[in-house]
């Protein structure tokens, strides 16, 4: 691989991409990368049906080098992931306001149970949810010093109250690394991606995700439905709804609201809302931005709160 911008020229990643192109070209290059085994233990099926026949030496090679590039790739991406998402990349004072704002927004005052689903890579959520004063629990058992302990997700999802949030990785998080025992460890987000741990613990963005590459993922999910189903109500925000498994979830949550963009001007896409009605018709939509100045349009939000 001669250089960064030629590998990912050659994925077909650009910087002008809409998060749904950029997803489906990881997952093409994905696909093509678990495909090499495959098609190397089969070459002799293109054999002439008559005479001797031997897989001719340079395409040999070009199967050596296709995987040690596609494996050079996947190291740089995981790389990437872990300095972009990293602990270091989070503004706590911001991560503290907006929260704070969204749960004063909401009512959400400390005696009232609240948990997080994400499929970020990022711990933002703990983040900003400590710094509101929310006990958040992500599944890392208490440890002494430099203990590393496996992932508890079983139960996550039980007992939520006022005095613990359970704030749930959909897709993994930056820290996590797959172990030989399909458990998974968890080390300080801070810390660089580190190769020799394992496997990330993490999901490459691709529309079409194995989770049974990561069983834990799977139990993720269970948990996730377990709050689903207690949960009196559900608000979506800032995800653009292109996971099938999640829209699928979701149909199934009581009392749903989507918050979609709300530029400064106050005009929202209609487009978007279109979009959110056709995948979630029974979704109230409510127009936002998140952060530190949260600001959010009033109707239907004070509706979608007081539904029983």
């Amino acid at each position: 691989m001669r250089s960064i911008p030629e590998a990912a020229e050659l994925i077909g990643l650009t910087t002008i991409e809409r998060p749904e192109d950029f997803e489906a070209n990881i997952g093409r290059f994905l696909a093509w990368q678990r495909s090499l085994p495959v098609a190397e233990s089969l070459l002799e099926l293109g054999k002439p049906t008559t005479g001797a026949y031997s897989v001719p030496p340079e395409v040999q090679a070009w199967f050596q080098q296709s995987a040690t590039v596609a494996q050079q790739i996947v190291t740089v991406i995981h790389e990437s992931l872990f300095s972009l998402f990293g602990y270091d990349r989070i503004n706590r004072w911001n991560a503290g306001k907006a929260y704070e704002a969204l749960l004063g927004l909401l009512d959400l005052t400390r005696n009232i149970p609240l948990a997080v689903a994400t499929t970020n890579y990022d711990v933002g959520a703990e983040v900003g949810l400590q710094a509101a004063g929310r006990r958040t629990d992500w599944g890392e058992p208490q440890h002494f010093q430099d203990a590393q302990p496996s992932l508890a997700i079983h139960g996550l999802a039980d007992g939520w109250s006022a005095y613990r949030t359970p704030v749930l990785h959909l897709h993994g998080r930056v820290g996590w690394y797959l172990q030989e025992d399909g458990s998974v460890l968890s080390i300080d987000p801070r810390s660089i991606y580190t190769a020799t741990l394992g496997q990330p613990g993490l999901l490459l963005p691709d529309p079409d995700k194995d989770y049974g590459e990561l069983p834990t993922l799977n139990e993720m999910w269970n948990e996730f439905d377990k709050l689903l189903q207690g949960a009196s109500h559900t608000l979506v925000m800032g995800h653009s709804l292109h996971d099938p498994r999640l829209v699928e979830r979701l149909r199934t949550a009581r009392n749903l609201a989507v918050s979609v963009y709300l530029p400064d001007a106050g005009d929202v896409d209609p487009t978007e809302v279109q979009r959110v009605n056709d995948l979630l018709p029974s979704a109230t939509v409510v127009p936002m931005t998140f952060g530190p100045g949260l600001r959010c349009q009033t109707a239907g939000r004070r509706a979608w709160m007081e539904a029983e």
